[in-house]
């Protein structure tokens, strides 16, 4: 079978629809970087009672 054949009798059309629609990306670097400040000292586990 032809592709050209194929690709007329075949359901999913693709050469007009753009399935995912028009992605628009900026790739060009932020001016600044945000500063991270994370806190990574050990958190106090949560103890539960029984019966209550």
């Amino acid at each position: 079978m032809d592709s050209g054949d194929l690709a007329t009798i075949t359901p999913y059309v693709t050469s007009k629809i753009r399935r995912f629609g028009d992605w628009k990306l900026d790739l060009t670097p932020p001016l600044a970087t945000l500063p991270v400040a994370l806190d990574l000292a050990p958190v106090e586990p949560i103890r539960i009672r029984a019966g209550s």
